[in-house]
C-alpha cells in the first residue's frame, strides 16, 4: 500500500489530503464550496465522516490502523469474527433522526413548489403561493424579489369593491409607488429601502427613557381631578 501511495507521490499528509479530496470532491460537491481547494475537501472529509467520535486526527490514524490490523487478523484465523447481536455495534435512533429526512423533503418541495400541504390548514387562509420564481431580466427586477411582500391568494380571489390604498398606517414602510398594474396592484407591494425585516425581539428599555425627553407625559403623571381644592378667582366686568 506504501509503494502505490509512493507510486502516486503520496509522500506527506498534505498530498494524502490533497488526493482524497480530489477524489471525493464530486461525492462531496453540495457540502463544500467551489473555492474550496482539495486538501480543505480532505479535511472536511476526515472531520465529518471519518471516524466522527474521534476529534484528532492522530487518533483517527490509530482507529484506522486498529481495525486494518483486526481485519488481517480475522482473514488468518487468529480472532473470532464480532456478533451482529452485540449491543455495542448497534446504533440507537431517535425519532428526530427518522422526521429529519421527511421534514428536509417538505422544505424543499415547499421553497420549490410554494405549496403547503397540511393535515389541518395551520389556520392558513391558502395553500399555495408561498414562493415565486425570481426573475433575472435586470439586477434590479432580480434584486426586488428579496423585497417583495404579498397579500396572498385569497385577496386575489376576494370580491369586493373597496378601493386598495395605502393606509397611513404603512406610509413609510412600503413604497407607494413599486407595485404592478392589473389584478395584483395593492396586493404585491415593495418595503422602502430604509425598512428592516425583524424576526427578533428588539430591547426597549431605553425607549421609555428617550421618550420622556422627548417630552411625552406618562399616564400616571397625569391627574384627571386636582387632589386639593383650587379656588380661582376671575374678574369680571359688569
Amino acid at each position: 500500500m506504501l509503494a502505490f501511495c509512493n507510486e502516486d507521490g503520496i509522500i506527506n499528509q498534505k498530498t494524502a489530503l490533497v488526493a482524497i479530496g480530489g477524489r471525493f470532491r464530486v461525492a462531496l460537491e453540495d457540502r463544500v464550496g467551489e473555492w474550496e481547494t482539495s486538501e480543505d475537501v480532505g479535511r472536511f472529509l476526515l472531520r465529518n465522516c471519518v471516524a466522527i467520535h474521534l476529534d484528532k486526527n492522530e487518533d483517527k490514524f490509530f482507529l484506522l490502523a486498529y481495525m486494518a490490523q483486526k481485519l488481517l487478523a480475522l482473514v488468518k484465523g487468529e480472532c473470532a469474527s464480532e456478533s451482529p447481536d452485540n449491543p455495542h455495534h448497534e446504533l440507537i435512533r431517535a425519532i428526530g433522526t427518522h422526521r429529519s429526512g421527511e421534514i428536509t423533503r417538505g422544505l424543499e418541495f415547499f421553497l420549490a413548489t410554494g405549496n403547503l400541504i397540511t393535515r389541518n390548514g395551520l389556520t392558513l387562509q391558502q395553500n399555495n403561493g408561498f414562493s415565486v420564481i425570481a426573475e433575472r431580466i435586470n439586477q434590479l427586477r432580480f434584486v426586488s424579489h428579496f423585497r417583495a411582500i404579498h397579500r396572498g391568494a385569497f385577496f386575489m380571489e376576494m370580491r369586493t369593491t373597496d378601493v386598495r390604498k395605502l393606509r397611513p398606517e404603512a406610509w413609510g414602510f412600503i413604497c407607494p409607488v413599486h407595485t404592478p398594474d392589473g389584478a395584483p396592484c395593492g396586493l404585491l407591494n415593495h418595503v422602502t429601502a430604509s425598512t428592516r425585516i425583524v424576526a427578533h425581539y428588539s430591547d426597549t428599555t431605553e425607549l421609555v427613557k428617550l421618550i420622556g425627553e422627548l417630552g411625552m407625559v406618562g399616564h400616571s403623571a397625569i391627574a384627571l381631578l386636582p387632589t386639593e381644592p383650587v379656588n380661582i378667582a376671575f374678574l369680571a366686568f359688569l
